[in-house]
């Protein structure tokens, strides 16, 4: 079966679920969308990863630097992981100025 047949069999056997992509739990190719899904919907997965984040700063023989898992270069835990919704909670305007005061 190739992948396409696998989302067909699994849209017409499971219709109302949905199915999210699948990776290691400490992926680095993971979206922020897909960070916030772990650490809100799959507590023990989110410390897993934090964990291995944070087993991983020093590096590794011929490294130089810190490696992080998120793309921000910051320890996963510390990430701002909200949405743009979220930053502007309350914000009628957009934070638009028109520069009306």
């Amino acid at each position: 079966m190739s992948r396409s047949d696998c989302l067909r069999w699994f849209e017409r056997n499971y219709p109302r679920r949905t199915l999210v992509k699948s990776a290691c739990t400490f992926c680095t190719f993971h979206s922020n969308e897909a960070w916030r899904r772990m650490r809100d919907k799959d507590p023990a997965s989110w410390k897993e990863a934090v964990e291995f984040d944070r087993a991983i700063r020093g590096g590794f023989k011929g490294n130089r630097g810190q490696i992080f898992l998120h793309r921000d270069l910051v320890p996963l835990d510390q990430v701002d992981l909200s949405t743009e919704a979220d930053r502007h909670h309350g914000d009628l305007f957009g934070n638009e100025c028109e520069g009306m005061c």
